[in-house]
């Protein structure tokens, strides 16, 4: 519920934030949209520095390197097969899945339907719509029994959506899909954090979730190759080949591992960090 309600914050956000960014296109230009936005970030840097975390006593003994952090974490993975799985299909909707948000909304909006730059604010709040709609729905739940079936669920239906997007022709069942994506891709996160947390030693959460992390820093490559798409192919195309990207690669990975995913379940199994 925790985890849920964190991405709920940031679910709202993209509403409040994509509509707000499609008004703001109306009187300045996109360069001037992302001055404003860099200027709020001088708010999360004085909120956040307003934190007071409790004292907390530093563990005994010479702190390890970044390197031995991170080759400990690796190792911790290796140990756990549930984690490493849990990250390669994580990889999957990162690489292949989110640049929809970055690459293909703005195009949707300005070459295909013609809605012009505010339109990339309307759509980019019917996004997140749907990722407010899906956060409410794992909150609300104090249990999900499989979440790893859940897992490959969201998947499959995320790349159903993607294609679909491009086989659509109308400004609401483009709205109505994308809302459908948010919703996926923001349930996903929630569950693939919520079993990494729950299946790691609690000194281990903080190197676990870096290696998600490093799963994030490849959405950049994604993009690149989303873009590189639509400019050969066309925005449709584009986005038909990255949802049918998504669908093969979560078929593939359900017949290698699926078994093994469908096993993990919400009470923790927790293999313990070397000492």
């Amino acid at each position: 519920n925790a985890v849920a309600l964190n991405s709920l914050a940031l679910s709202v956000m993209r509403v409040g934030g994509g509509s707000l960014a499609g008004a703001l296109l109306i009187f300045l230009s996109t360069g001037g949209v992302y001055l404003v936005n860099a200027c709020i970030y001088a708010l999360v840097i004085l909120s956040t520095s307003a934190i007071r975390l409790p004292p907390r006593e530093a563990p005994a003994g010479d702190r390890p390197g970044l390197f031995a952090d991170l080759g400990e974490g690796f190792s911790y993975v290796a140990r756990n097969p549930n984690l490493g799985v849990i990250a390669g299909l994580s990889l999957v909707l990162f690489v292949f899945g989110f640049p929809y948000q970055q690459v293909f909304v703005p195009l949707l909006a300005t070459d295909v339907l013609d809605l012009g730059s505010s339109g990339v604010g309307f759509l980019a709040g019917a996004t997140g719509v749907g990722a407010v709609a899906g956060t409410l729905f794992v909150a609300s739940r104090s249990q999900i029994a499989r979440p790893g079936m859940q897992l490959f669920i969201n998947l499959f239906v995320f790349g159903a959506a993607l294609v679909a997007i491009s086989l659509q022709a109308t400004v609401v069942g483009t709205a109505l899909l994308l809302g459908v994506a948010g919703s996926m891709t923001v349930t996903y996160m929630a569950l693939t954090n919520t079993i990494l947390l729950e299946n790691s030693a609690p000194e281990m959460h903080g190197r676990v979730m870096s290696l998600l992390s490093l799963d994030r820093g490849l959405i950049p490559l994604g993009a690149i190759l989303a873009g590189v798409l639509a400019s050969g192919l066309g925005t449709r195309p584009a986005i038909f080949a990255m949802g049918g990207l998504v669908l093969v690669l979560a078929a593939l990975a359900f017949a290698v591992a699926g078994r093994r995913v469908l096993r993990i379940r919400s009470e923790p199994a927790v293999v313990e960090a070397e000492a």
